[in-house]
């Protein structure tokens, strides 16, 4: 299989650099005309040039920019995404992106006749304004969460959480995982909406200058900064398709973690404006509505991936199988670590469907649903780096513990994973591959000897504290319902652990 990810290499790697410097567009223009003087070239380039990388309208630049470019960043052309020629997988409509820009009707009218004291101030309000909404609404996740469900009432609730799934993505039974197939399309529709439309900019705070963040993502990163939040090149989900015979075809195409960013985290944020009321003892949340929700109504079928950039994530419930009794892992995610399902319960483990790097060999090597679920088994179980596939590198899952482990033991049996839907949170309508993993209890006990108490995203919670207790909580009716009726489960979560409940035969059989 071949992904035509190159231009989103490059335009991710351009803007990850300059943003780790903390130069504006204007300064990487600067310095590479400057750089281009120093060796006496006829080079110029302009801020407008650089927007139009990081759009991806320019998908490569000339050769001599392509030098100065790694030259200044101290970095190879590979890294970049500049090694060869690349095909255009027609994710960027140049006339559409441009029409990205925030129009100046979209200002409030005397913005740009305001002292720049008084700019200042009114944007250090709103900006203070957005924050309290958008911690308030990582508060109010749960309730949020259930408004958005609601508000979703023709969609499927799976096993009566608040996920949200349709008949076309859950299948009959668990399916195998080797009996879902990846499909791969270099040329997947582009996405109708991006996030930048005039029916967000009530959920885009204003920067320094007054005018609306231009991206979601730029405003986390600005105003409300996680400690986890990285722009990477992602595989976008374009159709699901599960047959009869107990098998299946998810079908991708090329995006990237901001893109998915800008439309799920906006719908959030315009959800919790609508329905948050702040009152001198605190903050409730009102009765749903679909009033003051332009975005979502803009949205329509949450099901269709061709609207809009749907990334999803994978979520494994991770059960420990026994002789008599069986235990699984939930994790409680550090509201201050992560941008999304904050102060919440979740299965472990779960991460972005996205590439090991921004390499193009990577994003070939790591198209792989159980590839991407054993770097997270290894970042999040045992608290290792990120198996990342730098400059070329990739990833051995076949010679780095604890990934040929877990290889080997999916190999002989000893761990089996199922697929069991996929499904939408129904606050951001982030999309949600639900997986389910038995391991033999010996087998679990030697790979996660070294289970952590707590990891990078949060604390790993276990029914017991006692030396030599059973890693995780006993998978019984009683602790599965206690659980899904009294514990803040993040809905992918909810939905995991239910239909694992539900086909608990089929699974530990």
């Amino acid at each position: 299989m071949q992904t035509s990810h190159g231009h989103l290499v490059f335009a991710v790697a351009v803007f990850n650099l300059r943003e780790a410097r903390g130069w504006s567009q204007q300064d990487l223009a600067d310095k590479l005309n400057e750089l281009a003087a120093e060796h006496g070239t006829n080079v110029f380039v302009s801020a407008n040039t650089v927007s139009r990388w990081e759009r991806g309208v320019i998908k490569r630049p000339q050769p001599l920019v392509r030098q100065l470019l790694a030259e200044l960043f101290q970095v190879s052309l590979a890294a970049l995404g500049l090694t060869r020629e690349r095909i255009d997988p027609a994710l960027h409509d140049p006339e559409q992106t441009d029409r990205r820009a925030i129009p100046v009707a979209h200002l409030e009218p005397s913005t740009l006749e305001r002292s720049p004291a008084t700019v200042h101030d009114e944007v250090h309000e709103n900006q203070q304004r957005w924050r309290a909404i958008r911690r308030a609404l990582n508060d109010h996740r749960i309730e949020l969460s259930d408004i958005g469900a609601q508000l979703h009432h023709a969609a499927l609730r799976v096993e009566g959480t608040t996920l949200l799934s349709c008949r076309e993505w859950l299948p009959r039974s668990p399916v195998e995982l080797s009996a879902v197939a990846l499909r791969w399309l270099d040329t997947p529709y582009a996405p109708q909406l991006a996030g930048h439309e005039r029916q967000t900019v009530g959920v885009r705070p204003p920067g320094r200058d007054g005018r609306p963040y231009q991206r979601y993502s730029q405003a986390i990163r600005d105003v409300d900064p996680p400690r986890l939040f990285e722009n990477r090149v992602s595989y976008r989900l374009q159709n699901v398709a599960w047959n009869a015979g107990g098998s299946g075809t998810l079908t991708f195409g090329p995006t990237t973690y901001f893109e998915a960013v800008d439309v799920c985290e906006a719908l959030a944020h315009e959800l919790a404006a609508a329905h948050l009321q702040f009152t001198p003892t605190g903050t409730s949340v009102g009765a749903p509505s679909w009033k003051q929700l332009p975005f979502r109504k803009l949205i329509g079928d949450p099901f269709d991936p061709v609207r809009r950039p749907l990334l999803p994530s994978i979520s494994t419930l991770t059960i420990r199988k026994g002789r008599s009794s069986a235990s699984f892992v939930v994790h409680s995610r550090d509201a201050t670590q992560v941008a999304v399902c904050r102060g919440m319960f979740h299965v472990m483990p779960s991460g972005v469907f996205q590439p090991s790097s921004m390499s193009r060999a990577a994003c070939s090597h790591d198209f792989d649903l159980w590839r991407n679920m054993m770097r997270e088994y290894s970042e999040e179980f045992l608290g290792n780096l990120e198996h990342d596939g730098n400059l070329g590198t990739l990833v051995d899952y076949e010679g780095t513990e604890p990934l040929r482990s877990l290889n080997q033991a999916r190999e002989e049996g000893s761990i089996r994973v199922s697929c069991l839907g996929v499904g939408l949170d129904p606050l951001t309508l982030w999309g949600e591959i639900l997986t389910v993993a038995v391991i033999e209890a010996d087998v679990f006990d030697d790979i996660f000897r070294d289970l952590v108490a707590t990891n990078s995203e949060g604390t790993v919670v276990t029914a017991s504290k006692r030396a030599g207790a059973v890693p995780g909580i006993p998978f019984t009716e009683e602790r599965v319902d206690q659980l899904l009726t009294s514990q803040p489960m993040a809905p992918a979560a909810a939905g995991s652990l239910a239909l694992a409940w539900r086909h608990r035969s089929t699974l530990l059989d």
